[in-house]
């Protein structure tokens, strides 16, 4: 919401919602300013994820044996939205970090 707003205005935090992402499920970060000025300082972008798209993307993942966990679907659901919406190029080459494993989940 803060990225929408322009990250100029006053951050305001929210009531985390249930998520199966729950390590992500954070409504007031302790370290927003810092990933705000990350933000400004390399041009980033934000992408959110509804627990559809996030279970989708990591559902499409395990079919090529990546077992990975709901934090990464995040992460594949919002490559998906970027690539769709063209803002990651088809000649981009981009990662995505997987920092845990599905079995813990």
């Amino acid at each position: 919401r803060a990225f929408v707003k322009g990250l100029d205005e006053e951050f305001e935090s929210v009531k985390a919602q249930d998520t199966f992402a729950s390590a992500i499920q954070i409504g007031d970060p302790v370290s927003i300013d810092r990933a705000i000025m990350a933000l400004k300082a390399t041009d980033g972008i934000v992408e959110e994820a509804t627990e559809e798209e996030l279970m989708d993307a990591a559902a499409l993942a395990d079919r090529t044996g990546m077992f990975n966990c709901p934090h990464t679907g995040v992460a594949l659901a919002a490559l998906i939205k970027l690539r769709e919406k063209g803002v990651i190029a088809p000649s981009d080459r981009t990662v995505v970090v997987s920092t845990a494993h599905g079995l813990k989940f």
